[in-house]
């Protein structure tokens, strides 16, 4: 096989290798993007979902808060200090720190999507840079390859050591 032809070879090959290396990096990244997209979403779907359920509980507290009320009033327990209003007050405290506990779970949740997603593009990025190095030590590995090739072809000279002895 020709020199020239092996050369051009290992020229084409090498920057096909380098060609594909930097589309896969490409792609990680937009990958990446597309992933923080997602999470974000997540994230503020959990947001909304939350809200509307930490809704849906203080509806739930006013009744039950209302409903201890009644009671109390049926039972002639009712009035404006002392044990029945200390135990409506601690009610109400403990239905609120439910709701706190859930709002706070909630927000961890979409923090911790928000998170994820961040380090998909992290990820990404670093994945960006492998490729860039890859791809120049592809490169440099081609154009060894290319002048070994090159230097290393047969030369046309006749050789020194077939001389014949005269007698």
């Amino acid at each position: 096989m020709s020199v020239w032809v092996i050369g051009i070879t290992t020229v084409i090959s090498t920057a096909a290798t380098v060609y594909g290396q930097q589309q896969q990096a490409k792609a990680a990244t937009k990958a990446g993007e597309y992933n923080n997209i997602l999470a974000d979403q997540e994230a503020k779907n959990v947001e909304l979902q939350n809200m509307e359920q930490l809704k849906r509980e203080r509806i739930k507290n006013r009744r039950a808060m209302a409903d201890i009320r009644n009671r109390m009033a049926q039972n002639g327990v009712l009035n404006t200090e002392g044990t029945p209003l200390a135990i409506l007050g601690e009610s109400s405290a403990n239905f609120n720190l439910g709701i706190q506990d859930a709002a706070r779970a909630s927000n961890m949740q979409a923090a911790s999507l928000r998170a994820q997603g961040q380090m998909g593009l992290w990820e990404a990025d670093q994945g960006q840079a492998a490729a860039n190095i890859n791809s120049v030590a592809t490169g440099l590995n081609g154009a060894s390859k290319a002048y070994s090739t090159w230097t290393d072809r047969p030369t046309s000279t006749p050789s020194s050591t077939t001389r014949t002895k005269r007698t």
